[in-house]
């Protein structure tokens, strides 16, 4: 998708500043390997903190944004799932995926096989500050506490919808003064109060998505 934005969207062709003309646009595969060793550098967290603060010096993004939405989705794997037969008959054999990391996930009456994709995105804008990928079935309730650390300090609240609904986490954003804009699961008996109005502006985080 993103080897096709570069060729026909003139906001992702001044943003790099390639020039389709010249014929030097990278394909699919120099893009992944490039955001791969940024990701094995550890920079890209550090890459998106950046362009952030460009976009607040300008204008363009509410600065020390006090709020953050936080949710997942899931992103099949392009590969075939682990241990796949190949072949048939006597010519048949088990083969291994090519995605080592990936895992299988059950949501609703589908199953799937890839990671999820754990987002944060600012309350007021929508910008997304933090990302992190992990096997799909690993769960989200369990990624939002180092989320949450990534984005300290200044964050007051976090908007997540009741599949974080557990009394550990919110104890670890009460820990830290952090406000929890997450409902009730309908398993709890007391449902515990939460500002409804600025859990209407959770729908940022799909336009993300």
């Amino acid at each position: 998708q993103l080897e096709q934005a570069l060729r026909v969207r003139l906001d992702f062709m001044v943003f790099t500043g390639f020039e389709p003309s010249a014929g030097e646009l990278p394909d699919a595969s120099t893009i992944c390997r490039f955001r791969n060793r940024l990701v094995k550098a550890e920079l890209e967290q550090k890459l998106l903190a950046l362009i952030n603060s460009q976009l607040e010096q300008r204008g363009l993004k509410v600065q020390g944004a006090r709020g953050a939405i936080i949710d997942a989705t899931i992103i099949p794997s392009a590969a075939r799932p682990r241990q796949h037969v190949e072949g048939e008959g006597e010519q048949a054999r088990l083969v291994d995926s090519a995605d080592s990391e990936a895992r299988w996930v059950k949501k609703g009456k589908h199953a799937f096989f890839g990671y999820r994709g754990h987002t944060a995105v600012d309350s007021e804008d929508g910008y997304v500050e933090h990302v992190q990928v992990h096997p799909a079935n690993e769960a989200e309730i369990n990624k939002l506490p180092e989320i949450v650390e990534a984005l300290s300090p200044g964050i007051e609240a976090v908007l997540a919808d009741k599949g974080y609904d557990a009394n550990s986490l919110r104890d670890r954003l009460a820990a830290t003064e952090t406000e929890a804009v997450i409902p009730s699961t309908r398993s709890r008996k007391a449902p515990i109060p939460y500002d409804a109005e600025a859990y209407q502006g959770r729908n940022r985080i799909e336009r993300a998505f």
